[in-house]
């Protein structure tokens, strides 16, 4: 038989606490109650939280309040002075001293919270110092040296020095992305017609000019199948044989077509780039997406075929619901990773996601109940403390 919680559970829980719970009417754990301390001050707060062990937000301010002296010993641990003469609460700014004479306002929140601050001049000063000694490390990775002597902001550029003896200015934010001496990169980009051939056999080719001018004048090439095209230099860098490329990628489609209809749909794309190019994909009920070949080929395929085989539905979460002996409290079903809210049968209530349910959890105040014999924590997961 499922429990239900009345106003006079509510009454027994406030006054467990030394209150009063002012509501005539309980409308569930969710629904806000009126509630009052032995303090005599009042909120409004829902059930649940009152039974995880909140109560009275202004008593819990009140113990937390600070006070002038509590902040002059704060100061005093960091070789500083609060210059204020009265404490109002933590949003209100003091005056503060560190120990260099420097003197500003901040809140006592900020003060002595989670990550307490201190002064702002020394912070800064400590930050250009650690920001000069990194980029004087990234100059030391490229075998050079940073030979400004201060750092005053991202946006103001420092004085390098590259190996070679070459100087230069430049942002820190460059120097860390992989840039470095300019002068160096141009002369490393120098090449001969020996540095083509070279290049050209690395592909299985070769280079059929005779003669080089520059990295931007058209050679002639050959693959290892005999095709022959002209291209400058910079460009074999990035690419080789056109014809070959156009054969692959004619190759690759196909075996996407082939892949699509194993699966009993199709590939809707005309080309292949590489596996990472996404290509148009549908599924034999005529759902269609984007993917990458790669991933279609480790055997991913229609998303939304597979959230349609998951779909449980609100009525299948009723069934297992009910199988416990509880409730299953909402209207609707999303997805089986979107929560929905359930009760057990001693009425407590909770969210979970019904895939959670569906593979055996269940209400995780009576978990908690099984496994304590301590009466105060079986206070706070149950009414009745038994």
């Amino acid at each position: 038989m499922v429990y239900r919680k009345t106003i006079a559970d509510m009454h027994a829980l406030a006054a467990r606490k030394n209150g009063q719970c002012l509501s005539q009417e309980y409308r569930g754990m969710e629904a806000k109650m009126l509630w009052r301390c032995e303090s005599g001050h009042e909120w409004q707060a829902i059930p649940e939280r009152i039974q995880w062990g909140s109560w009275c937000p202004q008593c819990a301010r009140e113990k937390m309040r600070d006070t002038i002296e509590h902040m002059n010993e704060i100061a005093r641990e960091r070789g500083g002075r609060c210059l204020s003469s009265a404490y109002v609460n933590s949003d209100t700014p003091l005056l503060w001293e560190c120990a260099k004479g420097h003197q500003w306002k901040a809140r006592p929140g900020s003060i002595r919270g989670p990550k307490p601050s201190w002064c702002p001049v020394c912070a800064k000063e400590r930050i250009r110092k650690e920001t000069l000694a990194w980029a004087q490390g990234l100059a030391r990775k490229h075998g050079g040296e940073c030979i400004s002597n201060e750092y005053k902001g991202t946006t103001v550029p420092l004085e390098w020095r590259c190996s070679e003896g070459h100087t230069w200015t430049a942002v820190p934010f460059y120097i860390a992305r992989g840039q470095w001496c300019r002068l160096c990169y141009i002369e490393s980009q120098r090449f001969s017609l020996a540095d083509a051939q070279a290049l050209a056999a690395k592909h299985n080719g070769r280079c059929v000019s005779k003669r080089y001018t520059d990295a931007k004048s058209p050679l002639l090439w050959e693959c290892d199948k005999g095709h022959r095209w002209g291209a400058p230099l910079h460009n074999i860098h990035r690419s080789w044989c056109a014809e070959c490329s156009f054969e692959r990628k004619r190759t690759g489609i196909e075996k996407m077509h082939e892949i699509a209809a194993g699966y009993g749909g199709k590939c809707l794309s005309d080309d292949y780039t590489n596996q990472s190019a996404l290509l148009r994909w549908q599924c034999e009920k005529g759902h269609e997406w984007l993917a990458k070949p790669m991933k279609i080929m480790i055997g991913h395929w229609c998303r939304t075929c597979a959230i349609e085989r998951t779909r449980l539905g609100i009525e299948k979460m009723r069934e297992i619901a009910a199988a416990r002996a509880g409730r299953c409290l909402s209207d609707s079903y999303v997805n089986t990773i979107t929560p929905l809210q359930w009760e057990c049968c001693d009425g407590h209530i909770w969210s979970a996601k019904p895939d959670s349910v569906r593979r055996g959890t269940w209400c995780p105040n009576c978990a908690v109940l099984a496994r304590t014999k301590k009466r105060t924590k079986r206070e706070r997961y149950d009414f009745e403390g038994k």
